[in-house]
């Protein structure tokens, strides 16, 4: 049993839902990331029991803030897992615009590919530039691979909402377009 299929079957049986985000969805989109935990979008009021039901297969939280949580696995094996935290109007915007994805033989949904980027941007507005070379280069990747236009209104009106016109100029900058 795969990891998905693992998070699937657990969120089937405790009534939790979930949108895989970060480097898998990135990778959904035929863009090559490489990414080393399985990073999932949640209902804020569904983490306690996010919480419990991995602690139960061997999870432990390492890193817990009110919108981000990691979780380290027991098994060296396992993968760990990344909880970004939203609120119900977020998770049913998200959930809304979704699309499904097979992981190996599980059925998870994605971001579309404008929450994708939009998350990426959000986290370059708060993390700085710590993150920027990452995901500067994942939202350049995902913009050409799905045909959007970098200078086009639409995606500057994106990092107006989720960023600020310096981040719109670093991405530029990371597409050698500036």
């Amino acid at each position: 049993m795969t990891a998905f299929s693992e998070l699937v079957d657990l969120a089937a049986r405790n009534g939790l839902e979930f949108i895989v985000c970060g480097g898998h969805a990135v990778n959904a989109y035929q863009v090559i990331r490489k990414t080393g935990d399985i990073d999932l979008v949640v209902r804020e009021s569904e983490v306690a029991r996010w919480k419990e039901q991995l602690a139960a297969h061997g999870y432990s939280v390492f890193h817990e803030d009110r919108a981000f949580l990691q979780l380290q696995p027991s098994a060296p094996a396992a993968w760990p897992v990344d909880l970004l935290v939203v609120d119900e109007r977020t998770f049913a915007t998200l959930k809304g615009a979704a699309r499904a994805f097979r992981f190996g033989g599980a059925e998870c949904l994605i971001p579309c590919i404008e929450h994708l980027i939009a998350m990426k941007l959000h986290a370059l507005k708060f993390a700085g530039e710590r993150r920027m070379r990452k995901d500067a280069v994942d939202i350049v990747e995902l913009a050409e691979s799905q045909g959007i236009d970098l200078h086009g209104e639409e995606f500057r009106a994106l990092c107006g909402r989720f960023a600020d016109e310096s981040v719109y100029r670093r991405i530029l900058v990371y597409a050698g377009k500036a």
